[in-house]
Formats: structure tokens, sequence, C-alpha cells
């Protein structure tokens, strides 16, 4: 199984969110024990129901895969919660001011 499917088949936006947040965990422990000069790396992923495996060339690969799913998982949070505007008066921002 894929990463996609395995994020597709989630039947609510909190399971989604949630294997997001797997796939992440998995991928930020693998750029963790990697090193720089590696050649091939790979992390797996076993929720008892579905495993999923898949390689990268090198770290900076890890990392893009990484901000993709962590904007994938906004966009879904950004589902789940709407868009939210909190209106303030000028007294009550923080300027920074003291």
């Amino acid at each position: 199984m894929t990463e996609y499917f395995y994020i597709d088949s989630a039947t609510s936006l909190l399971e989604k969110i949630a294997r997001y947040d797997a796939i992440i965990k998995a991928l930020e422990d693998q750029m963790l024990l990697s090193s720089e000069d590696a050649g091939y790396e790979e992390y797996s992923i076993d929720d008892g129901q579905v495993k999923i495996k898949s390689m990268f060339r090198d770290p900076l690969s890890i990392s893009s895969a990484i901000l993709k799913f962590e904007q994938a998982r906004g966009r879904a949070i950004h589902k789940l919660n709407g868009a939210n505007v909190v209106m303030r008066g000028p007294r009550q921002l923080r300027t920074g001011w003291v």
C-alpha cells in the first residue's frame, strides 16, 4: 500500500489527520537517523492493518516529503475547523512595547 491509499482510505477527517501525523512522524524519525552521505533511506509504517514502506535517495528528499505532508495535513485541519478570524480593538493588539 502507498501513502496515498493509506490516507485516502480514512473514513473521517480526524482519522485522515492522524494518518498524516503517523507518516510525518515516521519520516522525521528516519531523517534523524539518516546521515548526510547515505545512499538510500527507507521508512515503514505498520498500524496493525496497513504496512507502508517507502524509499528515499537522500535526507533532502525526506524533508521535502515531510513539507508536502505537513501542507496536506494543514489543508485537512482547515477543512475540519474552517477559517477562524479574531477581531480585536487597537488596545488589545500586542505591539511589542511594554
